[in-house]
């Protein structure tokens, strides 16, 4: 059995969160992208980690029903710890997650 990429787990692990149920169904497209900053830490996002430890994850997409886009996912955060690996959304992301979860669009 193939192992899973690190951008499937992140799709997966947002899918067994509450917030992935906000966004409507039948056709959601997750890209997952490593957010810039092992380099430094993530120092830049304001976060005081211990030194290459974590990575961040932003994920983004789009669903569609019946040809109409109705819901937006936009550069929603979480962290994988390469120690554990295990994947959490740490108390600082979680004012940009809600805010990368769109509302409907009419």
């Amino acid at each position: 059995m193939a192992k899973k990429d690190l951008g499937s787990c992140a799709r997966d692990y947002f899918k067994s969160l509450p917030d992935s149920r906000k966004i409507r169904r039948p056709t959601f497209h997750i890209e997952a992208n490593l957010v810039k900053g092992t380099d430094e830490n993530y120092r830049w996002i304001g976060v005081k980690w211990p030194d290459s430890r974590y990575l961040v994850i932003s994920l983004s997409g789009d669903a569609f029903f019946k040809g109409h886009q109705i819901r937006t996912l936009g550069g929603w955060h979480c962290r994988y710890d390469l120690q554990k690996g295990t994947f959490d959304v740490p108390p600082d992301f979680a004012e940009n997650n809600v805010k990368a979860i769109a509302p409907d669009l009419e």
